[in-house]
């Protein structure tokens, strides 16, 4: 497989970055319309990316928790909770 380096000149703020062949081909093809820019598109994926509320210190201790009792083994099936429930 051929990789090609595809130079793409960011104008506002005279920046180059370097980005493969199949980089720029899943960019355009996040492209809202033609026209659009990579920047834009890069600013979109960004903003996307970005999590203006992060988990909060009690929400972590919590996944972890479940993630240990998982590994434990301490965790109902789903037929288990149905029968548990009564909704077998």
């Amino acid at each position: 497989m051929l990789m090609y380096n595809i130079s793409i000149q960011l104008y506002m703020q005279g920046s180059m970055i370097r980005i493969n062949e199949k980089t720029k081909e899943a960019l355009s093809d996040l492209k809202v319309h033609p026209r659009e820019s990579y920047s834009d598109v890069i600013d979109r994926l960004v903003a996307h990316a970005l999590d203006e509320e992060p988990l909060s210190v009690e929400t972590l201790n919590a996944i972890r928790q479940a993630r240990e009792d998982v590994s434990s083994g301490r965790f109902y099936t789903m037929e288990e909770a149905l029968k548990e429930l009564g909704l077998e």
